[in-house]
């Protein structure tokens, strides 16, 4: 691991199933373990920060996929995964979250950000694993009570949604 901290990133878009499972099968698990998944919208993409890095300076991989159904497939893949830790998910329209979306083994930091999300699906309480919950900029207008199961759960972030207090 390198001493100093930089952000490593590889980028990725991603256009048909078929590049899904090569990208996963083709890279090395340990490569995957800090994803951010954006789109590209008028050429440009959502920008990601450095500052974000919570990987200790590994490899960072910026997905984009610009088709919903694509991007459903692909976090679907990253279920293989036992080395996912970190998943950042910008600006994306979630209003039909499958209920099983974000059940993943290892997850320990999930971001959801700039999305159109109505409604967190309520099994996401069996990430046993997950600290870090950031559901900024959302449409959120409730939480589920099953996240009171999520016993590591050291942080959750709602700013900047429809939640009433």
């Amino acid at each position: 691991m390198p001493k100093n901290k930089e952000l490593r990133t590889a980028d990725y878009s991603i256009i048909s199933e078929q590049e899904i499972v090569d990208l996963i099968n083709n890279g090395q698990q340990g490569e995957w373990n800090n994803i951010f998944i954006s789109p590209v919208i008028n050429g440009v993409s959502l920008s990601i920060e450095p500052s974000i890095n919570l990987t200790g300076g590994q490899l960072s991989r910026n997905v984009h996929i610009n088709d919903t159904f694509l991007l459903f497939s692909f976090i679907s893949a990253l279920k293989k995964l036992d080395t996912l830790k970190i998943l950042h998910l910008l600006g994306y329209d979630l209003r039909d979250l499958p209920e099983n979306a974000f059940l993943f083994r290892s997850l320990e930091y999930l971001r959801i950000q700039n999305c159109y999300l109505l409604e967190l699906p309520k099994n996401i309480s069996e990430n046993s694993g997950l600290e870090t919950l950031s559901l900024s900029h959302t449409y959120l207008d409730n939480l589920p009570f099953e996240l009171e199961k999520l016993t590591k759960l050291r942080v959750l972030e709602v700013s900047d949604n429809l939640l009433m207090g």
